[in-house]
């Protein structure tokens, strides 16, 4: 801190002088004493508030000097300036990131093409049984509104505390129903079903291998394979 631009704000006793040594090469701040001299108290102001670090002072008397590391100012950062914060420490029990979470919407399915209340989509969440066996480019008929349902709260929440693992069909709106292009494994996370303010649906996606006939290679990969072994 003490330079030539000098962050050094005043000293005391103020008879010093500020400069460099030229046996050191060290720029410092210089009191002349006297031979009768044997103790005193020297000290200096910087002129901000500083971040702490490890620095290195030297003190000298007569041709003797030697340096020490302590923890003390560190010029270069001042307080006043604002600094980022720093990065958050990963949570062990996280899973590992792979980027922003891909954002997708999402409808609900009717299994069997009849009426769709929200009293059936209950049932169908509740046990998965009921879906049937579909393949790829097979259209699922389109169920019920997204809609703040109470059935289908509660049994979302129940998945959302079992943490069981769900295989689910990805697929594309074709204007009549949902055309599964994949699938793949989830956990259900969060869900928020709210008429006025929207809603959503987290998913967790596995990698994992899911038995079927093709996929679609123009879709998006989120960790479902097709592997048939042909003899």
């Amino acid at each position: 801190c003490v330079d030539p631009t000098s962050h050094v704000g005043s000293f005391t006793p103020t008879d010093g002088s500020l400069g460099r040594d030229g046996s050191t090469d060290t720029w410092c701040i210089k009191w002349d004493l006297n031979d009768n001299f044997s103790q005193g108290e020297f000290s200096f102001t910087l002129n901000d508030n500083y971040h702490p670090a490890v620095v290195q002072v030297l003190a000298k008397a007569g041709p003797t000097h030697a340096s020490v590391e302590i923890i003390g100012p560190d010029c270069d950062r001042p307080v006043s300036e604002t600094e980022p914060d720093p990065e958050p420490e990963p949570d062990p029990e996280d899973p590992p990131s792979t980027g922003d979470p891909a954002i997708c919407s999402f409808g609900w399915l009717d299994w069997n093409g009849g009426i769709s209340p929200n009293m059936e989509l209950s049932k169908n969440i509740r046990d998965t049984l009921h879906s049937g066996i579909w393949e790829i480019d097979q259209v699922i008929p389109a169920g019920p509104a997204v809609s703040n349902s109470t059935l289908v709260n509660s049994a979302l929440n129940d998945r959302v505390e079992d943490g069981d693992r769900l295989k689910i069909p990805l697929t594309q709106f074709d204007g009549e129903g949902y055309a599964v292009c994949g699938f793949a494994y989830v956990h259900l996370v969060d869900f928020e079903l709210d008429d006025e303010e929207g809603s959503w649906i987290e998913l967790l996606f596995l990698k994992d291998l899911v038995r079927g006939l093709t996929t679609d290679p123009d879709f998006p990969d989120y960790g479902a394979r097709d592997v048939r072994v042909i003899r």
